[in-house]
């Protein structure tokens, strides 16, 4: 009785998106889908930005807007020292003459475009706009599809994640470099994910049912490309440290033995649903013996789990490793037929609903974010 009710719905939902994809404009609209539908459920507390809440970090901001080569110094131990070469968004501003609003603006334009790629790689890789839909609901409920609450504090994860989403969706060697190097001077948690970026360039460009560890030691163009953007990461910031006095404070990087109360959730609250795909995907390769493959991975996400476990924000800096979904998403792609994909993306974007979006903050701290109604409430009963 309760299966045959839980089918007709999932029926019911799949015939729906059958319908709404079925215009050539598709991906435009379950783009904006999932833009409502993640302002709705996770709203950004504008109230108290307002308020000035978080004026003491855009103020660290406008001051780098306004000089973005110039050091300041700050606590070796505060989040402000971590600023130096986080340039992306400053050079953006100060080059078009923005202060904060025109910063908000940066987040809103990359955000938008970020759901549009991440919708444009799901579907490059499963070639189902079914799945393809499911996937951007799922992403519409979980942290990384929410970035917006957590970007008014100035941190500007969204246009990281953006940037290497645009990196994983190009096959141009150019566009690679220039969109990888975007993302590292946004934030440096996007340069430790993009090991993960070079895992998915090898795998995409084989046949992966026939998968060696050849295929991950012989690199493709997109991997020599993001090698290269590598260097020249690290060329200009020590160009920018050893001739213009840039600097990133050492402190606030060591909370690792502190963490182990918040690990599990930590790690959980990353990802959410999205684990699924993970674990389907290491399932595909353990049942094929592709044990090289699951064993790099691994190394990929244990070095991304540590770095994340090591400072305060472990919820933002677990959601780095959003790429291994799309590795997994082909891995598993590769094995199985629509009508399986289809009910794994579902499940996925269930999990995703029903679970509310929290951040792991601190040595104990959890915030709920808030859907809109409740900051339309907050409005009225002084809610941050």
């Amino acid at each position: 009785m309760i299966g045959g009710f839980l089918h007709s719905k999932y029926q019911y939902i799949t015939e729906f998106f059958e319908r709404f994809t079925t215009s050539k404009n598709w991906k435009l609209k379950v783009t904006l889908l999932g833009l409502c539908l993640s302002l709705f459920f996770a709203f950004p507390s504008y109230n108290g930005y307002v308020k000035g809440a978080f004026d003491e970090k855009w103020n660290a901001v406008s001051q780098q807007i306004k000089a973005p080569f110039t050091p300041v110094a700050y606590p070796d131990d505060s989040h402000y020292s971590k600023l130096a070469f986080r340039l992306t968004v400053p050079i953006i501003a100060h080059i078009l003459h923005f202060q904060r609003i025109g910063c908000f603006l940066i987040q809103y334009i990359c955000w938008i475009v970020m759901f549009y790629a991440i919708l444009s790689l799901t579907y490059s890789i499963v070639k189902d706009k079914i799945t393809s839909s499911f996937i951007i609901l799922a992403l519409s409920f979980m942290f990384v599809g929410n970035v917006m609450v957590s970007d008014i504090r100035a941190i500007f994860d969204g246009v990281a994640f953006c940037f290497l989403m645009l990196t994983m969706l190009s096959w141009n060697w150019v566009f690679i470099i220039i969109c990888a190097l975007l993302a590292y001077y946004t934030d440096e948690r996007a340069l430790i994910a993009s090991t993960f970026l070079f895992v998915w360039f090898q795998v995409r460009q084989s046949d992966f049912k026939a998968f060696a560890l050849r295929n991950i030691l012989i690199p493709s163009k997109s991997s020599i490309a993001l090698v290269a953007s590598w260097g020249i990461y690290f060329g200009i910031r020590y160009y920018l440290s050893l001739f213009l006095g840039l600097k990133t404070g050492t402190g606030g990087a060591n909370y690792f033995t502190h963490q182990f109360n918040n690990m599990l959730f930590g790690a959980w609250s990353g990802l959410e649903g999205f684990w699924i795909i993970v674990l389907l995907g290491f399932i595909v390769l353990f049942i094929r013996k592709m044990f090289s493959l699951a064993i790099i991975i691994t190394l990929c996400m244990a070095i991304s789990l540590y770095v994340a476990f090591s400072v305060i924000d472990i919820t933002r800096s677990v959601a780095y490793i959003f790429p291994v979904v799309f590795i997994c998403l082909y891995i598993i792609k590769a094995h199985e037929n629509v009508t399986s994909l289809r009910k794994y993306a579902f499940i996925t974007f269930l999990v995703c609903c029903f679970f509310p979006t929290y951040y792991t903050d601190g040595v104990g701290t959890l915030w709920f974010f808030f859907p809109l109604p409740w900051r339309l409430m907050g409005l009225f009963t002084h809610l941050r």
